[in-house]
C-alpha cells in the first residue's frame, strides 16, 4: 500500500531532488510543526547530514523522536537502531524500514539500503543496497544520492563502480550530480590502478 504524502512534504521532495536543500528543509520543518511524519523524518536527515541546515545532532534527535512518537516507520527505524532513547533493537529497526520503504517513502527506502550497505552486520548485501538506493533514487530524490555517495566513497573502488553504475539513472540529468559522479569515477579507477601496481 503506497503512502499519500502531504502537499508540503512533495514541495519538499521536488526541491530536495533539484539539490534545493534549504528551501526542501524549510518545507520540511514546516509541514513536520504540522505533525506530517514523512516531514519530521525528511527534517531530520537533514540536520543530520547538514542538508539545507548546518549539521544539527541534537536537532537531528529532537526530529527523529517526533517522528518515532508519529510511529512514522523511518523515525522509529533511526531510534531503534541509533538507541536514540537507550534502546537498540536492530531486528525491529530493520522490519520498520523495510515497511516504511514497501510504501514507497523514498527517503526510507535509501535508509534501507544504506542498512544493506553499512549499518547492520548481518545485512552487509549489496544487491538489495543497490536495489533500495535506487527505488529512492528512482523518485528523483538526488539529494540522497548525494548522502549515500558521502557513504559510500569510503568504501572499495569496485562497491564505488557499482554504485555509480546502479544509480546512473539518477545523476545522468542533474549536472551538479553528474559532475560528482565523474569525479567519484575518476577517484575509484586511481584507486583501482594504485592497488594494482602496488
Amino acid at each position: 500500500m503506497q503512502r499519500q504524502f502531504s502537499d508540503d512534504f512533495k514541495k519538499g521532495l521536488s526541491l530536495f531532488s533539484q539539490c534545493d536543500f534549504e528551501s526542501a528543509y524549510e518545507l520540511f520543518q514546516l509541514s513536520g510543526m504540522r505533525g506530517d511524519g514523512d516531514a519530521m523524518y525528511a527534517a531530520g536527515i537533514c540536520c543530520e547530514n547538514g542538508l539545507g541546515v548546518p549539521l544539527d545532532q541534537k536537532l537531528y534527535l529532537q526530529w527523529m523522536l517526533k517522528g518515532a512518537s508519529m510511529r512514522h516507520e523511518g523515525a522509529m527505524r533511526e531510534v531503534l537502531l541509533e538507541g536514540l532513547d537507550g534502546v537498540k533493537d536492530e531486528k525491529k529497526a530493520i522490519e520498520l524500514t523495510t515497511q516504511g520503504a514497501l510504501k514507497g517513502n523514498p527517503f526510507i527506502q535509501g535508509s534501507l539500503g544504506m542498512l544493506y550497505l553499512l549499518d547492520a552486520e548481518a545485512l552487509k548485501d549489496y544487491e538489495q543496497a543497490f536495489y533500495w538506493l535506487e527505488r529512492s533514487c528512482a523518485q528523483g530524490l538526488g539529494g540522497f544520492w548525494l548522502v549515500a555517495l558521502s557513504r559510500v566513497r569510503y568504501m572499495e573502488p569496485g562497491v564505488i563502480l557499482e554504485f555509480l553504475k546502479m544509480t546512473s539513472n539518477t545523476y545522468l540529468p542533474i549536472p551538479t550530480l553528474k559532475a560528482q559522479a565523474t569525479l567519484e569515477f575518476n577517484y575509484a579507477m586511481t584507486r583501482l590502478a594504485m592497488e594494482q601496481n602496488g
